[in-house]
């Protein structure tokens, strides 16, 4: 039987803890299609303040290159000068 075939009828409630805190938070048909996407490996889940600063540091490079001064940006952003340049420099491909 395929994987996308298999019938999984549980509920959060038969879950251990910390599986039924997650299956509550995302919904139990979510929590089955993680777990038979991932399931039995260890992954990392960045932050949601990781997730930002990537996301930030494109957006200040997207508006240097539309003309945005590095000053400027670094005021708005209230980061260094130095900051900008490396976030230049390390996202080149972005327009």
């Amino acid at each position: 039987m395929d994987k996308g075939e298999r019938n999984i009828e549980l509920e959060a409630s038969d879950l251990p803890q910390p599986y039924k805190k997650y299956a509550d938070t995302i919904g139990m048909e979510n929590f089955i299609k993680l777990s038979e996407l991932i399931g039995g490996r260890n992954i990392y889940l960045p932050s949601p303040d990781s997730l930002l600063i990537s996301s930030n540091r494109k957006k200040i490079v997207s508006e240097y290159r539309a003309g945005t001064s590095v000053k400027e940006l670094a005021d708005k952003y209230k980061i260094s000068s130095d900051s900008i340049y490396r976030y230049i420099k390390r996202y080149k491909d972005i327009r």
